[in-house]
């Protein structure tokens, strides 16, 4: 990524438009638009822009903010919502926008059940391996489910209980929303979640909350 950065802005759009075109074909690319949402405006003007800033990096979006915008954002509501839906729109957006501007912006996910395994550690070096990957490239990132990651965390918001593999896992993530936050990655975190009291209050106090009921 770093010697694509590095070539002029022509040449950059023009191999991003290449990638592009197998990036849409892929199984997996959002096949969402945020102009089918209705009554979001607000929340997906918040998202684009901190993915303008922080990820395409365009040059008056920077100028227009004295302090940078949020990086970690949770969608919370009721199941059928449009939680998902709405992520995975703002992630098409984000990836069209950046190939406009000869960067190709990743919508990649992280699921429970991609990560959490029998073995004892296993889960947390997953985690971490899988974020410091997404991290390495342009992304939006959507963490679906984002409660399965949090079985150590209640309602009553005491962090105390729960197996030590749960507390690993919590603690690796909240080390990556750290990090993401403290250094110049271009990538965001969009945590979706029907179960907001279960997140850990460490992490409701670091990112943006985006109410769909």
């Amino acid at each position: 990524f770093y010697r694509f950065s590095q070539l002029p802005k022509e040449k950059r759009a023009q191999k991003a438009g290449k990638w592009a075109r197998a990036f849409r074909k892929s199984f997996d690319f959002p096949d969402v638009d945020i102009r089918e949402i209705v009554g979001r405006e607000k929340e997906i003007s918040t998202l684009v822009q901190s993915i303008d800033y922080h990820i395409v990096r365009d040059p008056e979006t920077i100028k227009a903010f004295k302090v940078p915008p949020p990086k970690v954002f949770v969608i919370k509501g009721g199941t059928g919502t449009g939680k998902t839906y709405l992520a995975r729109a703002v992630q098409k957006e984000a990836f069209e926008r950046g190939i406009a501007e000869g960067v190709v912006v990743k919508p990649q996910t992280v699921k429970a059940s991609e990560i959490f395994s029998m073995f004892y550690g296993a889960s947390a070096a997953r985690l971490a391996s899988t974020l410091d990957t997404m991290f390495s490239t342009p992304s939006v990132i959507l963490i679906d489910e984002a409660q399965q990651f949090m079985l150590h965390g209640s309602a009553s918001g005491q962090e105390g209980e729960g197996s030590s593999e749960n507390v690993r896992v919590e603690s690796e993530l909240l080390q990556k929303v750290d990090l993401l936050q403290k250094k110049p990655i271009r990538a965001i975190l969009i945590f979706a979640t029907d179960k907001y009291e279960n997140l850990l209050p460490t992490l409701r106090r670091r990112s943006v909350p985006m109410d769909m009921d």
